[in-house]
């Protein structure tokens, strides 16, 4: 599925997934790009799940986290809740935000045709 992930865009240039406890579990890295090293790596996928679990405080007001898009400096991420797993993609900072939506669209499809 990352593959399939991976050759959605030409932006994308990483996707990771992690595990509850923020293992990254399986990555597939796009680009020579990269502008993390192994450790930063490690600990965003961490980050990530503690966002989660910051995130689920208002999981009963308004219902689950399924995804979020952050905007940093250098890079989109977009960052997908599904069953125990995490899934980061990040894709290059100047892409467009109307490409951004056609990307998790077309990953949120992939997700739930895996699933089933």
């Amino acid at each position: 599925m990352l593959d399939d992930i991976v050759a959605i865009s030409d932006s994308i240039r990483f996707v990771f997934v992690t595990n509850m406890e923020g293992k990254i579990v399986y990555s597939k890295v796009s680009t020579k790009s990269f502008l993390l090293d192994k450790n930063q790596s490690s600990v965003l996928g961490v980050d990530m799940q503690v966002l989660r679990q910051l995130l689920k405080l208002y999981d009963e007001m308004l219902g689950p986290n399924t995804f979020v898009h952050l905007v940093r400096d250098k890079v989109h991420v977009l960052i997908f809740y599904i069953d125990k797993w995490t899934i980061l993609v990040s894709c290059n900072r100047d892409t467009e935000r109307h490409k951004l939506t056609d990307i998790s669209i077309q990953i949120e499809s992939l997700v739930s045709k895996a699933l089933k």
